[in-house]
């Protein structure tokens, strides 16, 4: 298959495409033109079909494509095309396709301000899929712990109990719980987080809030663990307590204390930056086992999903986890639509 597909980012874009003036005497689409292409991959295929199945030769070719659990050309063509569209929105902000997609904006005469029509499938292929934040490539990050399973072996009710000890005996020490969420309601996708700071086991203060619908609970996770130690910063005297970030996502940990994950990156990074300067701890709080903090959060997620608040800064922004999905939903669609 790579073989059969290599260069198709050159030239697939899809059947259609739209024509490069808007004429009232042209039709909204035009062919690619690439029907030649399709049948030589389509007769490629068929061959290699033929070649691992006792089939005769009337048999329909889809049949044969199913029985060889082979995809259409088409269906392998849309696979690379979305697979190269998304690579167009997460590469990094200094890798050279992010120059090639940018649109530019028209300087002057009848639309100036606005953007120009693209003029090149890179750029045609860089509107599939939504916009995200630009990561940045950074040199690995090392910390105390980030080789370290998080969970250290203990299954989790155990180490709820553990927990709960440790945090009994915290009398100075700050510590700050988040929790995300991703719900459903009428039709609509909520993704928010919630967090609680505690001082000697007193709630001091609580915060929530949402995310971009185009994002996942691994996002709301690691922005509301930024925004609670965000506000737990601005809360307690610098140097003079020690701040414990309580996190019931080991993915969470891990990013937090190693290499900063794609999606949410930002989040990640402001930890990182906030570790290097105050006295922060990071510590796994396993979630749904009857933690104080724990449930306190979850109980401000679930209800900004109800009453969900306008997401702000960077929150705003779908992610790279969230273009993810839609570009598997999109693949899964053009699946469905060769099989009716």
């Amino acid at each position: 298959m790579p073989c059969l597909l290599y260069g198709a980012e050159a030239w697939f874009e899809g059947r259609t495409k739209n024509p490069l003036t808007n004429r009232s005497d042209q039709p909204p689409v035009v062919s690619t033109r690439i029907s030649w292409h399709l049948k030589a991959l389509n007769q490629t295929l068929t061959i290699a079909a033929r070649a691992i199945l006792p089939a005769w030769k009337t048999y329909p070719g889809w049949a044969l494509f199913r029985d060889a659990g082979l995809p259409s050309a088409l269906i392998m063509l849309e696979e690379a095309k979305l697979r190269f569209a998304l690579h167009l929105q997460v590469v990094d902000k200094n890798h050279p396709l992010t120059a090639r997609i940018k649109i530019s904006v028209i300087p002057k005469g009848r639309g100036a301000g606005g953007l120009q029509k693209p003029h090149s499938k890179v750029q045609r292929l860089g509107l599939i899929l939504p916009t995200i934040p630009r990561h940045t490539l950074i040199a690995p990050h090392y910390s105390l712990g980030c080789r370290t399973d998080p969970t250290n072996g203990i299954a989790k009710a155990e180490a709820a109990k553990l927990f709960t000890k440790w945090w009994d005996t915290c009398r100075i020490d700050v510590t700050i719980f988040s929790d995300g969420s991703e719900q459903r309601t009428d039709g609509e996708r909520f993704v928010t987080y919630g967090y609680a700071i505690y001082q000697a086991q007193t709630q001091i203060a609580i915060g929530r809030g949402s995310l971009n619908p185009q994002s996942h609970v691994f996002d709301a996770e690691a922005v509301g663990a930024w925004r609670g130690l965000q506000h737990a910063i601005r809360l307690a005297p610098h140097g003079h307590r020690r701040l414990w970030m309580c996190i019931d996502s080991t993915s969470v940990i891990w990013g937090i204390r190693g290499n900063a994950p794609t999606s949410s990156q930002w989040a990640f990074l402001e930890c990182q930056a906030a570790m290097a300067v105050f006295n922060i701890q990071v510590r796994w709080s396993p979630g749904h086992t009857g933690i104080i903090g724990n449930e306190a959060a979850d109980r401000l997620a679930d209800a900004e999903a109800k009453a969900p608040s306008q997401p702000y800064g960077m929150a705003a922004e779908p992610t790279a986890s969230g273009v993810r999905s839609i570009a598997k939903s999109l693949l899964n669609a053009a699946r469905q639509r060769w099989w009716d």
